[in-house]
């Protein structure tokens, strides 16, 4: 867009051009007046324009900068409030700048951070003299991050950006999918090979009926048994997957601890165990199935693992917890194995978890459905020996 200015400076020049090219209309001197007069009125405005030009120009350069260092203070935000942390090296590795992510992941610990870079030197160098990005898995802080390099030109020099994100949980969550796998398999494997051999000899083999039968049990027993694996892996998926609808109820606890005890009444008989309940009939709001599934579950393991005694429940209420405890005289659980108790197919003991059968993912799932409640669970040692399961549930109305 032309200015006013430059407007006038157009028509003077074709005025000058045009006295230059056409024929003589008026005397030579008046024409060499004119021109002379056009000339003179060119270098004017040149030198009228040309301050102001000078102006305009820097004022542009003024604003162009001025809106460089706002971008550049923006983009430096912008990186301080990214999560993830990140630092800019030169090819000294030198520092020029980096996020507040970074600065607390790794600068709050620099006696680690010494022996960090000690260890990563030949890695990053090599980074930085790559012609590509760099992807490297480095530990720090008992903590695995993925460190990603990228090349760029900061404040024109060459540099290389560094990115690292935590993978800890998603590693650990591979490690944990892995080992369910491989335990898995191997649960299944168990029953699945007796119910084969066990056919192959019914098939190949002329037998009495009474060592028919004995190995038709064996293969009715080991087919509820992987029947149950079955059922409880697909049931812990679909509490894991985050897929679980509480149905949230009030209902008197005192129900649902009659209901489950009548479920087990004649397994405590054929062992002579004594069941005690104490609790206060007070109504509680919780999903009732599933409250039977984990009472189920702990009264029955209570009752496989004890040989003499009593298996007590007692249940209460505190300002803001709903408390439950059950405890059995059996032959208990050494402390080490509490951290592991609640693992997926984690066996104490091998030859008595497989007389007692079971699928090895009862307190997985206990421990789930738990939690899915906004509660807890732990374990713990009685005095008088046997074991104590308590579980502490939110109070809602």
């Amino acid at each position: 867009m032309f200015s006013k200015f430059n407007h006038i400076k157009v028509v003077l020049w074709l005025i000058l051009l045009l006295l230059c090219i056409s024929p003589f209309q008026f005397e030579l001197k008046i024409e060499l007046t004119i021109g002379l007069l056009v000339i003179i009125a060119i270098i004017l405005l040149h030198f009228i324009l040309l301050p102001k030009t000078q102006v305009d120009l820097k004022n542009q350069l003024i604003h162009a900068e001025m809106k460089n260092i706002n971008l550049a203070r923006q983009l430096d935000e912008f990186l301080m409030t990214i999560p993830i942390p990140l630092v800019v090296i030169d090819n000294n590795l030198n520092v020029l700048v980096s996020n507040l992510a970074y600065k607390q992941t790794f600068l709050n610990h620099r006696q680690d951070l010494k022996r960090l870079e000690y260890q990563l030197k030949a890695t990053i160098n090599q980074a930085v003299r790559s012609t590509g990005s760099t992807r490297v898995t480095i530990f720090f802080d008992s903590r695995e991050y993925l460190m990603v390099t990228s090349h760029l030109n900061y404040n024109n020099q060459l540099s290389t950006l560094l990115v690292f994100s935590d993978i800890t949980s998603f590693m650990d969550a591979q490690k944990a999918q892995k080992r369910f796998i491989a335990d898995a398999s191997h649960e299944l494997k168990t029953p699945i090979t007796s119910i084969k051999g066990i056919s192959e000899l019914l098939v190949t083999h002329d037998m009495d009926h009474v060592t028919q039968n004995e190995f038709l049990s064996q293969i009715s027993k080991e087919s509820n048994r992987l029947q149950l694996i079955v059922h409880d892996l697909l049931e812990l998926s679909r509490l894991s997957s985050n897929r679980l609808i509480l149905n949230h109820t009030s209902f008197n606890f005192s129900d649902l601890v009659k209901e489950v005890y009548h479920g087990l009444r004649t397994l405590l008989l054929s062992k002579n165990l004594n069941f005690i309940y104490d609790f206060s009939n007070q109504p509680v709001f919780l999903d009732y199935e599933r409250m039977h599934q984990v009472l189920n579950n702990l009264l029955n393991n209570a009752i496989n693992y004890s040989d003499e005694g009593k298996i007590e429940l007692i249940a209460y209420h505190t300002d803001s917890e709903f408390v439950i405890t059950i405890s059995d005289q059996g032959i208990g659980i050494d402390e080490k194995h509490h951290p592991y108790l609640f693992d997926r197919f984690y066996r104490i003991d091998e030859a008595r978890n497989r007389q007692v059968g079971g699928s090895g993912l009862g307190l997985s799932i206990v421990k789930e459905i738990i939690e899915a409640h906004g509660g807890e669970i732990r374990v713990q040692n009685n005095d008088g020996g046997g074991t104590q399961f308590v579980i502490s549930l939110p109070l809602k109305n």
